[in-house]
């Protein structure tokens, strides 16, 4: 896999290709992508503490486009969330995560009263209309540990913020 160096961040932010994808997402075409989007760097997190109802992904700033199926990545490339099965009605009537422009606009309908909030750095997935967002390898630890104890995520209890 190649690695894209975004200079702005001096991170590393994987190439990915629509042949590596996980089945379902796309084409088998080798047609590569790289971020094209990027935040200038804030704070990613929020103080409040656990059991946390849901994740809110602040993506407002970096171009992210909707998709059924966004993906959650580290800058170190490793998978946070978004690749796995979901039943084909979930999907229709709920989707993998829902898009709002306010946290309490996305409390108030899918990811309760205390939601843990990340910063998405950056978008990638498709060169024109990047879905997937790229956060702090940090953030997406923080996302896994919390998830094993509440379980949000089984539940697509999932927000973008968009602008």
């Amino acid at each position: 896999m190649v690695k894209l160096v975004c200079a702005a961040l001096m991170c590393a932010l994987p190439a990915v290709s629509m042949a590596e994808t996980e089945p379902g997402r796309g084409p088998a075409v080798d047609v590569s992508v790289v971020a094209v989007a990027v935040a200038a760097p804030q704070a990613a997190s929020q103080t409040q503490a656990g059991p946390y109802t849901g994740l809110i992904v602040d993506c407002r700033g970096i171009k992210i486009s909707r998709t059924m199926g966004p993906l959650i990545n580290d800058t170190d490339g490793r998978k946070v969330w978004g690749y796995v099965d979901m039943d084909y009605g979930e999907a229709l009537g709920k989707g993998k995560v829902g898009y709002y422009t306010t946290i309490e606009q996305a409390e108030s309908v899918r990811v309760g009263s205390n939601p843990l909030v990340v910063k998405a750095i950056a978008a990638t997935g498709n060169k024109y209309y990047p879905p997937d967002a790229i956060i702090s390898v940090a953030d997406g630890a923080r996302i896994v540990a919390e998830n094993a104890k509440s379980h949000f995520l089984d539940t697509y209890s999932v927000g973008f913020l968009i602008d």
